[in-house]
């Protein structure tokens, strides 16, 4: 389903238009929905995400940014994380993962001496969605603001031989460390663009061989200090 469709379900659902759904997310004027509407704009950004199930709890953020699951979240499984004093068995597992203990790096190709990472060597988080592969710290600002230095993303791996979903953000295992980028089609054989966020201009987008990269992963969720 596309963006446009998502928000087009979620207007119905609610028996609003743009400008009210607009508003009530906090935004002046709506054209942020409008560029989703027209197909200006392809995707649901994990902010725009963020504001829309805060302000209506009952949405999906995974059905949001991934088609995970229906529009709306089941009450039945929705998890509420305890107050006060826990311990690591009253978490479902589905809400846990590993954190990976190296970075994925903003900035560009950088190498890590690591060929492998064993899960049992991994410190265990809680994941905001289910089922997620790994957590991973974000280290430089080059996928600023949306994934700031200092954040964790939430991650599942995909098989890229069967589909890409492009214009998507990634997590690439390559052979010269980990990279979070936007991955769109590359006009060079055999190899996928990774291009930046950040709208300064210091970061140009760049070329991966798909040879170089060893898995993908798709950014579900991504969790940053206030």
């Amino acid at each position: 389903m596309t963006a446009a469709e998502k928000i087009q379900k979620i207007l119905k659902h609610l028996d609003v238009n743009a400008k009210y759904f607009s508003e009530k997310l906090g935004y002046e004027r709506p054209q942020i929905i409008y560029d989703i509407l027209k197909g200006k704009t392809k995707r649901i950004s994990p902010e725009l995400a963020n504001k829309m199930t805060s302000v209506f709890n009952d949405i999906n953020r995974s059905w949001l940014l991934a088609d995970e699951g229906e529009m709306l979240v089941d009450k039945a499984e929705e998890f509420q994380l305890p107050t006060g004093l826990y311990y690591e068995d009253d978490i479902p597992e589905r809400y846990m993962t590993h954190l990976v203990p190296m970075a994925a790096m903003g900035g560009g190709l950088v190498g890590f001496e690591e060929e492998g990472i064993r899960r049992e060597d991994c410190e265990r988080v809680i994941s905001p969605i289910t089922g997620a592969d790994w957590a991973i710290p974000v280290y430089g600002d080059s996928m600023e603001p949306e994934y700031p230095n200092g954040s964790r993303v939430f991650v599942k791996q995909i098989n890229p031989g069967d589909f890409i979903s492009w214009g998507n953000v990634f997590v690439l295992d390559t052979t010269n460390g980990l990279i979070i980028k936007v991955v769109v089609k590359s006009d060079k054989e055999d190899c996928v663009r990774c291009v930046s966020l950040n709208s300064s201009g210091r970061y140009q987008p760049f070329d991966v061989p798909m040879r170089t990269i060893r898995a993908m992963y798709r950014v579900m969720a991504c969790v940053s200090a206030k």
